[in-house]
């Protein structure tokens, strides 16, 4: 399968053998004392071993026991023989099943789902019947030390009030890894377009006193899903402890991206905190077209309930809002989003980045920090929303170029350090945003608790005690 690594961010080794497979998880993570502690330090590299491989072939025949020379026919049989440890190897082809897990791995022994080698493994649902609220091609409900990768998911419809899903991840799973894998063709045809939802990737923390935890999403391809009033890739309800990595997440007609909270999806602990995404690439994610909508609203990024979580190093672009911290429950917060190291452009239906409640009804948004950001060529570049006057909201060491640079009431909030001339980029026409060594842009920022370690590119934020507006730090001193 593919490997969709952005260049110049953070590289997050997530490799598959036959063997075994490195998994980066997080591990005693703590609560932010400042919004923008938490990093991908947090999360570190385990090595676990498969001690067992089982293949399935589809053209073989049935009755296989597993092995090379007599796998399994169906995706369903491996899957129902499984034992921790196994590495479930799936030939190439079209498989037309829903898959289950019913049991778990064990920390020293995971169990994996993978395509064989380098041949293409497609999950198609054109003949499933959805017979739940909310169902996936791949259901994963209470287990947990489970890898799926180099799989692809398509063609999931419902013209009714379920929810289709590619991959669903509910209860109170943990330790799941779902890497390199395609997510498409995830359809609602709902003509009720007030109960129309489908979902790319969904992750649903519904237990109340056990969360979803130790949760990696990395390198996978969400794109061309018709989502009604929902997102491509949600984490939601009672979700801690994640890292949403080097994914490419484009061309749906809602959210690319969201973390959510206070929708009841678990009746305590509702709301998704204390993560990290990283490195995404996310565009061309509008409702312009969306039935349910037929207006600009979609966030390429968005925070709606969250709390405690570093969004950093993506790129966003061509999207209705590119990145939003908000929420949209009245007494209801949103809090300690750091939004850094991004580049945001060309988002001209509503603004670059956006934060607070859409409404006067809605809830608050709080200790949000923007800092060194470049945005450029977006309608508005911060659009500053309602219940968001506090000084704890702060806008610091962005580069504004070409677009209204405020629009909203910042009264409260703390705005220093940014920079509104001509950056001199190295290139705009070819969307490299790096500084030419002339920049005014550079060293003309101020450190501060939020900055990071490191620049979109990967290079180290501060130098000689020196930090340049936007997001890349410059080598020319």
């Amino acid at each position: 399968m593919k490997n969709n690594l952005v260049k110049g961010i953070v590289i997050l080794t997530i490799g598959i053998s036959m063997v075994g497979f490195a998994f980066l998880y997080g591990r005693g993570m703590q609560p932010n004392a400042v919004s923008g502690d938490t990093s991908v330090a947090d999360f570190e590299e385990l090595d676990v071993k498969n001690t067992r491989d089982v293949y399935v072939d589809q053209t073989s025949q049935n009755g296989g026991d597993g092995s090379f020379a007599a796998p399994y026919q169906t995706i369903h049989a491996a899957l129902a023989a499984a034992q921790p440890g196994d590495a479930i190897t799936v030939r190439g082809g079209t498989y037309h099943e829903q898959l289950t897990f019913d049991r778990s791995g064990t920390a020293e022994a995971w169990l994996t789902l993978t395509n064989y080698q380098d041949e293409v493994v497609t999950i198609d649902g054109g003949a499933v019947m959805l017979t739940d609220d909310m169902e996936g091609l791949v259901n994963i409900n209470d287990q947990s030390y489970i890898h799926i990768s180099g799989l692809s998911f398509s063609n999931l419809t419902s013209d009714n009030d379920q929810v289709p899903v590619g991959i669903l991840i509910t209860g109170a799973s943990h330790h799941l890894n779902i890497s390199d894998c395609d997510v498409s063709k995830i359809s609602t045809t709902n003509r009720n377009v007030e109960a129309a939802n489908a979902h790319g990737i969904a992750v649903y923390g519904t237990d109340k006193d056990h969360p979803i935890h130790d949760l990696v999403i990395a390198n996978c391809r969400v794109f061309e899903n018709r989502l009604g009033l929902s997102e491509a890739v949600v984490l939601n309800g009672h979700v801690k402890e994640f890292l949403i990595s080097q994914n490419e997440v484009y061309q749906n007609d809602n959210i690319g991206i969201d973390f959510i909270g206070f929708e009841g999806t678990a009746s305590e602990n509702d709301r998704v905190r204390k993560g990290i995404c990283i490195g995404n690439r996310v565009w061309q994610n509008s409702t312009k077209e969306n039935p349910s909508y037929m207006e600009a609203s979609a966030a390429g990024i968005y925070v709606d309930g969250g709390q405690d979580i570093v969004i950093e190093g993506n790129t966003v672009y061509a999207c209705d809002i590119g990145i939003e911290a908000a929420s949209e429950h009245k007494g209801k917060t949103t809090k300690q989003i750091t939004i850094r190291n991004n580049l945001v452009y060309r988002c001209q239906a509503i603004a670059g980045i956006a934060f607070g409640g859409y409404d006067a009804s809605r809830g608050r948004a709080e200790d949000i920090v923007i800092t060194n950001n470049t945005l450029v060529d977006n309608a508005v570049h911060v659009l500053v929303q309602y219940h968001a006057q506090t000084n704890s909201n702060q806008v610091l060491n962005n580069i504004f170029y070409q677009g209204q640079v405020f629009d909203g009431d910042l009264t409260h909030i703390v705005t220093a350090h940014n920079y509104t001339g001509s950056p001199l980029f190295v290139d705009e026409d070819k969307d490299d945003f790096r500084l030419q060594a002339n920049s005014e842009a550079i060293g003309a920022a101020q450190v501060n608790a939020w900055v990071g370690d490191k620049d979109f590119a990967g290079n180290p934020r501060v130098v000689a005690d020196q930090i340049d507006v936007g997001a890349y730090q410059s080598s020319a001193y």
